[in-house]
C-alpha cells in the first residue's frame, strides 16, 4: 500500500469507511465501492485494508492488475499459504472448514480493470461455504464503468445479484474542501494556512471537488510556505500560480 500524506476522514468518507468496516465484518458481504478517477476511493480502501488488519482480519488488499483466474487462484494460494495452485477453492473449503472463526476479505482496487472472466471467478471464490457460511467477503472497488458492465452484460448477471450493498463517492461540495484543505495544511509544517473566499472558489473548481488534485495543490501550497511562522492567508493568486505549474 501507498504512504500518503495524509487521509481526510470527515464527511462521506467517515460514514461510508464506518459502513464498509460494518458490512465487510458480517456474514455473507460482496461490496461495491465507486467512484470516479481521484475521488478518493483508493485512499479509502487502504484505509479501510489497516484498520481491519489492526482488528485482527485477514486481510487481502489487491492494488495491481489480476490479469486472469489463474493469477487470482496463484495471489490466495500465497496468502493463505495453499500447498499448490491445484483446485483452490476445494483447498480452501478444507482448509476453513478445520479453521473458520471470522470471514477472510479479499478488497479489490481498480476493479473496473478486471476482466470478465476474472470477475466471474471472484465470484465463484466468494461462494465457497463451511457448513453453511461463506467464508469470504468481497469489495470491488473501483469505477462507475464497472457498474456499467455489470448492468448490461449477461454473463455477469450472478454477480450483480450477489451484491449486498452498494456505495458512491461524491465529489466535495466547497464546504467540505474548505475543511480538506484545513486538514491537509493541519499535518504539514505550514499550520495556520488558510485560504481567501476567491482562492477557495478556484481550488473548488480546480479539484472539481475531487480529493486527488486537491491534495496535489495542499502540499504545494504547504511547501511554498514552508518556514513562514503564524496564520497567513492563501490568496487567489497564489494559487492560480500553484495551478499553473501543477498542470492541473
Amino acid at each position: 500500500m501507498r504512504q500518503r500524506s495524509f487521509y481526510f476522514s470527515g464527511g462521506q468518507y467517515l460514514q461510508i469507511l464506518q459502513s464498509l468496516c460494518h458490512d465487510l465484518t458480517k456474514p455473507e458481504a460482496f461490496v461495491q465501492l465507486m467512484g470516479g478517477a481521484k475521488s478518493g476511493k483508493s485512499a479509502l480502501c487502504e484505509t479501510l485494508a489497516l484498520y481491519l488488519l489492526r482488528k485482527g482480519y485477514d486481510v487481502v488488499f489487491i492494488d495491481y492488475p489480476i490479469e486472469s483466474p489463474e493469477m487470482l487462484r496463484n495471489v490466495l494460494a500465497q496468502k493463505f499459504k495453499l500447498p499448490t495452485t491445484n483446485n483452490v477453492a476445494r483447498q480452501l473449503e478444507d482448509m476453513f472448514l478445520i479453521n473458520f472463526e471470522k470471514p477472510k476479505l479479499l478488497i479489490f482496487d481498480d476493479s473496473h480493470q478486471l476482466s470478465d472472466i476474472t470477475l466471474l471467478e471472484i465470484h465463484r471464490m466468494a461462494e465457497i461455504q463451511t457448513g453453511s457460511k461463506r467464508v469470504l467477503n468481497v469489495l470491488l472497488c473501483g469505477e462507475p464503468e464497472l457498474d456499467e458492465r455489470l448492468l448490461n452484460k449477461k454473463e455477469l448477471k450472478s454477480l450483480l445479484l450477489n451484491v449486498s450493498q452498494k456505495y458512491l463517492l461524491q465529489p466535495m461540495d466547497k464546504e467540505r474542501l474548505s475543511q480538506f484543505f484545513s486538514s491537509g495544511i493541519a499535518q504539514t509544517d505550514s499550520t495556520g494556512l488558510q485560504l481567501s473566499e476567491d482562492a477557495l472558489d478556484l481550488l473548488y473548481r480546480s479539484s472539481k471537488g475531487y480529493p486527488g488534485p486537491a491534495t496535489l495543490l495542499v502540499e504545494l501550497i504547504a511547501q511554498s510556505n514552508a518556514g513562514n511562522v503564524g496564520q497567513q492567508m492563501v490568496t487567489k493568486l497564489e494559487l492560480a500560480e500553484q495551478i499553473k505549474s501543477s498542470n492541473i
